[in-house]
């Protein structure tokens, strides 16, 4: 071919199709640049599990090494937290998913390391059993999830009762100063919520009313404060199952139970009970336990044989004085009763009638002396010894005056 024709045909070669080796060429940079990708790729997915296995994640299947409370546990506590402890890093966003507490209850969720800690809010249930379960949707942060699901149970404690008070149901001779107190067998207030729970005064009462108010002072104790108990009084406490646990769960029943405070009684006599040569014109002196009725205690004031005489009172009204108008009989016993003395604030009189004796001095007789009666080469001595068959004065300088 001439070069005229070679530029006559120039235009036409210019259109027709490349030749059979460009599609090869072409697919080989596709294949190449496709392989490149692919192993882009690959080194990525190396970098992140390298990553992943340094920042202690792992391609393990993820188990449960177990949960508290511990399957079959019983009484647990209202407030007890669940723990559940893996074997590894967790994704805790999967794992709260999937995290079952059968009956519902709200609560927090925090982590300790591998370690999920649920904390009931305010608490369970009384008396029920729950159910904690974990199914395989539960996953590690390299989406490895449980190989089955986990399961445990336990019960909560019963529902609370009173189990003590002080003073005890029944108690007498109460003392007015004694707080009173209701225990109760298991928690029934928050302690970091004392102060904003309910005033118990609605369900607890105290007959007659002394002034007091019920508070908490602690999760299980419940104490009557401020009030001043009177003397000689039944006091009646009463405990409706109303009053609800920090959970909302009631007492078991209600509860009922009475004391009785300090009644007049005898503590001190003089002469004192058994006394033997009481002088038949002492005064009969009487302590009580607290201020009395002073008009009672003279009525319930008995001496056998009959005595009279005058009263006289301390300012306190807890002792009195009698003094006998004529001297009781020599050598006689005597025996003194109160019976049915009131109290100076109060409703209840003495418990029992209080009785004592003793023995009043037989006149007295020379029973010997020293030196003896007509005894002869007597030695010097200045001390003479006389001896009486009962006492003839209370002190030596008695004895001496007279």
């Amino acid at each position: 071919m001439n070069s005229a024709d070679q530029q006559a045909g120039a235009p036409h070669d210019a259109g027709r199709t490349a030749s059979p080796d460009a599609p090869r060429r072409k697919g080989n940079r596709v294949f190449w640049a496709l392989l490149l990708g692919v192993a882009a790729v690959i080194l990525a997915g190396a970098g992140v599990v390298a990553g992943a296995a340094s920042a202690g994640w792992s391609t393990d299947t993820p188990q449960v090494l177990g949960i508290a409370p511990r399957p079959g546990s019983r009484d647990v506590a209202g407030d007890t937290p669940i723990t559940i402890a893996f074997n590894m890093p967790m994704n805790q966003d999967s794992v709260r998913a999937h995290l079952r507490i059968d009956p519902p209850t709200d609560g927090t969720v925090t982590w300790e390391n591998n370690t999920l800690i649920f904390r009931p809010q305010p608490g369970y249930r009384r008396g029920l059993t729950y159910t904690v379960a974990v199914d395989t949707g539960a996953s590690s942060p390299l989406l490895r999830t449980l190989a089955a699901p986990v399961s445990v149970q336990f019960k909560t404690a019963g529902l609370p009762s009173l189990y003590r008070s002080v003073p005890p149901a029944g108690a007498e001779s109460v003392p007015t100063d004694t707080l009173v107190t209701l225990q109760f067998s298991q928690p029934m207030a928050a302690l970091a919520a004392l102060d904003s729970r309910p005033d118990p005064g609605a369900h607890v009462r105290i007959t007659p009313d002394a002034g007091g108010r019920w508070q908490w002072l602690g999760s299980t104790t419940l104490a009557y404060r401020g009030a001043s108990l009177r003397p000689a009084t039944r006091y009646s406490v009463t405990v409706d199952k109303a009053l609800a646990d920090y959970t909302g769960s009631p007492l078991d029943q209600d509860y009922s139970f009475t004391f009785t405070t300090l009644r007049p009684a005898v503590v001190a006599t003089r002469p004192e009970a058994g006394t033997q040569f009481a002088g038949t014109s002492d005064p009969i002196v009487v302590t009580f336990n607290g201020p009395v009725d002073r008009a009672s205690a003279e009525a319930a004031f008995h001496l056998a044989p009959a005595a009279t005489g005058r009263f006289a009172w301390a300012p306190d009204s807890t002792v009195f004085t009698y003094t006998v108008s004529a001297p009781l009989p020599a050598d006689t016993q005597i025996q003194a009763t109160l019976d049915g003395v009131k109290p100076g604030a109060g409703d209840l009189a003495q418990a029992a009638p209080y009785t004592w004796s003793f023995q009043t001095s037989p006149r007295p007789q020379v029973t010997g002396t020293t030196p003896a009666d007509g005894a002869g080469n007597v030695e010097a001595t200045n001390e003479i010894v006389v001896r009486y068959s009962a006492p003839v004065s209370n002190t030596n300088e008695e004895l001496l005056a007279g």
